[in-house]
């Protein structure tokens, strides 16, 4: 765990993200302050970690009091929950996308873009805190499925809640693979919530697209432990590598955690079930 000193010194080490880089304009809102948030959520991001303890205190306390009544239907705050959360991960991805392109290909791209910070846009900096705060928002998902008595599933809030004590926690240091993480959870997010929210418009869809979603959930997982695995990788081979060590760490423990909880629910929801019905 870094202590102040520890993020001290680390803040004097890093790079600072570049306002005009070649490959994306700025918009004048993702012009932000940098250095202001970084501190705040440096010195703040033990918040997340009682927001987590409100947010499973709030499940246990609503499932209980939703048990002797009906369900509420909450379709139109549904449709506007997941449309919301859709349109911000798709303009999210727009503009994180282009930073792992141009790196990519650049000579040694995947190396430079798991492991070198230079050339960071400030405006992927901006979408890494609005992720970061999103996902406090995104435990809203939670009460949907409280207050309309669906089933909630270990998978559910275990993984809503380590995904936002992870980004608030690590936000503070930008590492390098967190362009990765960010991209590609903000791609996943854009299909998964539009889905959510034509579903929840009574419009039917295909089951095979909610398996192909799944899937691409579960991909996301084992690429994330490649990702920080490489980086791991890099940084026990002393070759730079601009992620911090814990940070990996904590990255690997919940992308293998994730890998398992998807892997059994794709299983049990659709491998058993087509055989049941075979």
């Amino acid at each position: 765990m870094a202590t102040p000193k520890m993020l001290h010194e680390h803040v004097a080490n890093q790079s600072h993200p570049f306002r005009h880089p070649e490959y994306m304009s700025l918009f004048t809102w993702e012009d932000f302050n940098y250095d202001s948030w970084q501190a705040w959520m440096g010195k703040n991001w033990s918040v997340s970690v009682y927001l987590t303890v409100i947010y499973v205190g709030l499940i246990f306390a609503g499932r209980q009091w939703m048990k002797n009544r009906e369900p509420y239907r909450l379709r139109g705050p549904l449709i506007l929950w997941n449309l919301g959360l859709a349109i911000f991960s798709i303009v999210g991805f727009v503009r994180t996308f282009p930073e792992l392109v141009y790196l990519m290909r650049e000579e040694n791209g995947f190396h430079t873009s798991v492991c070198i910070r230079d050339k960071m846009h400030v405006g992927t900096v901006f979408w890494t805190l609005m992720m970061a705060l999103t996902k406090t928002i995104e435990l809203g998902d939670t009460a949907f499925i409280v207050l309309r008595k669906q089933p909630l599933i270990l998978l559910h809030w275990y993984h809503h809640a380590t995904v936002m004590l992870y980004c608030w926690y690590t936000y503070y240091f930008h590492d390098a693979a967190h362009r990765w993480f960010m991209t590609i959870n903000l791609f996943v997010h854009s299909v998964m919530y539009s889905y959510y929210a034509i579903r929840a418009m009574g419009i039917k869809l295909p089951r095979n697209l909610a398996m192909c979603i799944t899937f691409l959930q579960l991909n996301q997982m084992f690429f994330g432990v490649a990702v920080n695995g490489y980086a791991l990788y890099m940084k026990s081979s002393e070759i730079e590598c601009q992620t911090e060590t814990f940070n990996i760490l904590l990255a690997l423990l919940m992308y293998a955690t994730y890998a398992v909880l998807f892997g059994n629910f794709f299983n049990k929801a659709y491998v058993q079930k087509k055989k049941k019905f075979d």
